[in-house]
């Protein structure tokens, strides 16, 4: 039998490419913004956030992992 260590450490077999993708609709609501916003409005959304939510701020990795995966998915070429 496997002590709880080896069980703990295992590996899940999960790899990030299974995670699921954010949607646009998701990213416009993380980032506060109105479907259709401009580049520039989600470039100053993002760095406004992200002042405020960077782990350094006394924010946390997930917020600023959301943030720039929303940013990401909406400066992606349109749908």
């Amino acid at each position: 039998a496997a002590d709880w260590r080896t069980q703990a450490t295992a590996d899940t077999g999960a790899s990030s490419a299974d995670k699921v993708a954010m949607d646009r609709t998701e990213a416009y609501q993380i980032l506060g913004l109105a479907p259709g916003a401009s580049r520039t409005e989600i470039q100053d959304a993002y760095r406004r956030l992200m002042q405020r939510l960077h782990p350094d701020q006394g924010g946390s990795a997930y917020l600023a992992a959301q943030l720039n995966q929303a940013r990401a998915t909406l400066l992606r070429d349109p749908p």
